[in-house]
Formats: C-alpha cells, structure tokens, sequence
C-alpha cells in the first residue's frame, strides 16, 4: 500500500515559507555575509583559499585549502580577532579553528589538463613503437596527442 504523493507547490512557496530549505537558505546568505566580512580583513593572496565554515559559541571555523595558508592563519589569529570583535556579526568571537580540506580551490574541470612537452610526448611515441600490447600502444598514442604544438 502506498500513499499518494503531495501535491506540487510552485518553487516560491518553497523557498520563502518556513520551510527547511528557507532555513538552509537563511543559513548559507548568513554564511557567504561572514566570508565577505572575514576576506575584508584578509590580504588578497589568502583569500581564494579560505572560506567561512562556521560561528558558534564564539568560535570561527575557517576551511583552509592547504597547511601553508593555515599556518599563515594561525599566525594571524590574534589580530583577525580583534579586527573582527568590532563588527557586529562578529561580537563574542574569541577563537579562530582552522580545518585543512585539499580541493577546496574549484578545480578546472574535466578534460582540462596542462599541456603535455613535445619531449615527452616523443618518449610516449618510442614506448608506443616498442609495446607489444595494442591497447597499451593506443593508450600511449593517445596520450603523446595531448603535447604542446
């Protein structure tokens, strides 16, 4: 037995009723305001590879791309949180906890890799010839096809 499904309700009524996915909303607009206010205090370099996890209890959790950056960060900390007490959001702010999570710089994509150098495209075309294999020498064929012009 299985009941009937609920009604669909237009997108609006979704996002603007006190549902959890205009909490989640409400959350994330939260979220991105603090990062904006946080990269205001942050030198340019830093900023790309830092990013507002969240604020609770006083304590800010930054998602830091690499251990460099949040070695950086760490030894920012005194100041961050002292120029950050005086904004609003940021009232109570005693702590800043750094998390390291590689890949947190949006990658290129698929299918978008450097260049391979003429060289070793020439040595990917030499394994080709020598390799008994056909579907390793087409692999290596079509590999040595991603080289520089």
């Amino acid at each position: 037995m299985s009941s009937a499904p609920s009604p669909i309700r237009p997108l609006a009524d979704l996002l603007h009723k006190k549902q959890p996915l205009s909490s989640l909303l409400a959350k994330a607009d939260a979220l991105l305001r603090l990062e904006q206010l946080l990269h205001a205090q942050l030198a340019p370099a830093v900023r790309a590879f830092c990013k507002v996890a969240s604020f609770r209890d006083g304590r800010l959790l930054l998602v830091v791309s690499n251990g460099q950056w949040a070695t950086h960060l760490r030894y920012q900390e005194r100041r961050l949180c002292q120029a950050l007490q005086v904004l609003p959001e940021f009232a109570g702010i005693s702590r800043i906890v750094l998390k390291v999570q590689p890949l947190l710089v949006q990658s290129q994509g698929r299918g978008s890799c450097p260049p391979l150098p003429a060289k070793a495209a020439e040595s990917l075309h030499a394994c080709a010839k020598d390799c008994n294999d056909r579907a390793l020498q087409n692999a290596l064929k079509k590999l040595a096809k991603h080289a520089e012009k």
